[in-house]
Parts: structure tokens; C-alpha cells; sequence
């Protein structure tokens, strides 16, 4: 059953990819500024997630890697809503047939206006084909112009429509000490690949949702 939003609520958007018997995921955070009459809901937050940035991540991932789908959830106020999941840009990666290590990712770094760690965040994008390095150990100019396209899709991502129902939201760095979040007010896609051992062919299994 879909939730309805309200101001103030903390959205969570996981977004799941695997390779063989890994997946990865990343999550992102959003504020819900203001709701329209009627409000929009949880499962239209995840439609709108899988649909800004399916597309595009899709051609970053290796061809044996696939993009699984979103869960949409009600994090704030608690408790915390089930999530709502939605998969229709599922697709295979398209970057190329061999993939480097798992374990590499490119970086998106989030800044917002205020200074410190905790207002900072990162967001490693997995399973890279061979294809998108340079042969240098770093990521060609193709894939760094593609990590720039998702930051913008997610940043661009400020309204939610569907039918007759509305809401505004805002993506955010997220402290869930205060329950709160900070609004991101720029990226930075970085020249390098960065690591997320956990999703190494060593590591433990990791199972996608979706």
C-alpha cells in the first residue's frame, strides 16, 4: 500500500545493482519540501527515482552487471514505512563485455553550503566495464561526462507527478542522529576510481532486494 508524503518527511531512495553473485547499492536522501492536493506517495518517489537515472546508469555499468530497480521508503517521522519498489528501467549494462575488478567504482562527491565531514557525502557507482578506463587506472572522459549526468538527474530530481499528484523534494546530505537533512548544493565527478571492497569477488555474498 502507497504512503502518502507530507512537508517535512525523509525519503530514502536505495538504488540496487548486482554482478553475478554481488549487488551493490546506493541510497540517497531527499526532503519533502511541500505537497500538492492531493500529495504524491512513496511508490511515486520510486517511480521517479528509477526513471531519472535507470537510463543513465545503465550505460556505466559492464554488460555482465545489471541495474535491478528502487525502493522508495518513509525513513522521517518514524516508525519507518516498508518500502515501496519500483523496477521499470531494469535493465543489463552496456559499457562492455569485461568488467574491471568488482571492487572498483566511480565517485561522485556531494558538497552542500556548510563546512565539515558531516556535510559531505559520496556515492561510489559500481561495476565498471574495462571499457571506461583509460588503460592509466583512471576513468575515460566518456565515463566521468555519465557520472555527471546521474549527479544531475539526481539533483534535477525536484518534482513528483503522477496523475493528479504532487510534491516538491529536495536531495540532501542526511544525519540520522538529528533526522534531518542538509541541502546538497553542488557535485564533483572525480577523476579516479575509488573502492567499495565489500563488493569484491572475495568479499561475502551481497543479495539485491529486487
Amino acid at each position: 500500500m502507497a504512503n502518502a508524503l507530507a512537508a517535512g518527511m525523509i525519503l530514502k531512495g536505495s538504488i540496487w545493482c548486482t554482478d553475478g553473485d554481488q549487488a551493490s547499492v546506493n541510497t540517497v536522501f531527499y526532503k519533502v519540501v511541500s505537497v500538492g492536493t492531493p500529495a504524491s506517495t512513496d511508490a511515486d518517489f520510486a517511480q521517479t527515482l528509477d526513471s531519472a537515472i535507470g537510463a543513465v546508469l545503465i550505460t556505466m555499468l559492464n554488460n555482465n552487471a545489471s541495474y535491478r530497480g528502487v525502493q522508495g521508503q518513509i525513513v522521517f517521522p518514524l516508525p519507518v514505512r516498508v518500502a515501496a519498489f519500483n523496477t521499470a528501467s531494469a535493465g543489463a549494462g552496456t559499457s562492455g563485455a569485461t568488467a574491471l575488478p568488482r571492487q572498483a567504482s566511480g565517485l561522485i562527491s556531494w558538497k552542500t553550503n556548510l563546512a565539515g565531514r558531516k556535510f559531505r557525502g559520496r556515492t561510489y557507482i559500481p561495476f565498471p566495464a574495462t571499457t571506461s578506463d583509460t588503460g592509466n587506472g583512471i576513468p575515460t572522459a566518456g565515463y566521468i561526462t555519465a557520472l555527471s549526468s546521474f549527479a544531475t538527474a539526481l539533483l534535477n530530481m525536484t518534482a513528483l507527478a503522477t496523475g493528479c499528484l504532487t510534491s516538491t523534494i529536495s536531495l540532501g546530505v542526511h544525519s540520522r542522529v538529528a533526522h534531518t537533512t542538509t541541502d546538497i548544493s553542488s557535485s564533483l565527478s572525480q577523476n579516479r576510481w575509488a573502492t567499495q571492497r565489500r563488493r569484491g569477488s572475495y568479499g561475502r555474498q551481497n543479495i539485491s532486494p529486487l
